[in-house]
């Protein structure tokens, strides 16, 4: 993996400037835009412009650093894209998944105070119809397809606007900010239990804490023969904290970040940089 021991990086947004300086704009993010579709890939410089745009964005819409940004939706180039954009403003993620329940998920909404939350085209309704008892949140990003006339009904009745991934990554271009990274002490995410004995508990990690797990794992990979070319299958959920530290540990590398659609059905031949 590495001619010699890493540098060692003690954020995450350290650990993905790093493999951005030594990438050589390799790529870094693969995707396809529709389950049938070959993949697609974006640079290292590409991630970077993606993500900048996006924490722009985010702060154009008023999250300021150490605050909560809430996701629920299924693996993603958007979710990683916005994992790193995270990264470079301080941001706290808070990912959401199906099987808290909507007890727990509520509490989560509330405990957080999350003003703003990134949800799919599966979760949009659900969360919409959280927003009686989730009184923080102001802004809804759809990622996916554009936002229905009825989304935007139901949630203006709460006096929550619901925007596209598109929109908001557009007002970050038009509004760019520079990089507020944290410290080490800084918290990066909060992973919360499934709450089966009782409500969740928030489990909160530090960017001095995820990037030493990641130099960690780093050393222990370095006597193996990965290399650069080679791709790393996201099949994990995002939400799940070790498919979390593995994405950062290959940005460290640099290799490939490969992001199903929906699944992970795939064939050798669809992974390799058409």
């Amino acid at each position: 993996m590495f001619n010699s021991k890493p540098d060692r990086c003690k954020t995450l947004y350290q650990i993905f400037q790093r493999g951005l300086s030594i990438s050589m704009d390799q790529p870094c993010m693969g995707y396809r835009p529709t389950p049938d579709a070959p993949y697609f890939w974006l640079t290292y410089s590409e991630v970077a412009q993606n993500a900048d745009n996006v924490s722009s964005g985010l702060i154009h819409r008023g999250v300021k650093k150490a605050e909560f940004i809430g996701i629920s939706s299924h693996n993603s180039h958007e979710w990683s894209t916005l994992s790193i954009a995270c990264d470079s403003q301080g941001f706290i993620l808070c990912p959401l998944y199906d099987t808290l329940g909507e007890d727990a998920v509520k509490f989560c909404l509330n405990q957080t105070e999350l003003t703003i939350l990134f949800v799919s085209e599966k979760t949009i309704n659900t969360y919409i119809g959280y927003l009686p008892t989730s009184p923080h949140i102001k802004t809804i990003v759809k990622i996916g397809s554009d936002v229905t006339d009825e989304e935007k009904e139901k949630a203006g009745e709460h006096g929550v606007t619901v925007m596209t991934y598109k929109d908001l990554y557009a007002e970050g271009e038009a509004n760019p900010v520079p990089h507020n990274p944290p410290q080490p002490d800084d918290i990066a995410t909060i992973c919360y239990t499934s709450g089966t004995t009782g409500l969740p508990k928030g489990a909160m990690l530090s960017n001095g804490a995820m990037a030493s797990t990641t130099y960690a794992v780093s050393i222990i990979l370095n006597e193996t023969s990965f290399v650069p070319e080679d791709v790393n299958i996201s099949y994990l959920p995002a939400s799940h904290v070790f498919e979390r530290e593995l994405q950062v540990t290959i940005k460290l590398t640099p290799a490939f970040v490969f992001t199903p659609i929906q699944s992970s059905t795939f064939s050798v031949q669809e992974t390799q940089k058409g």
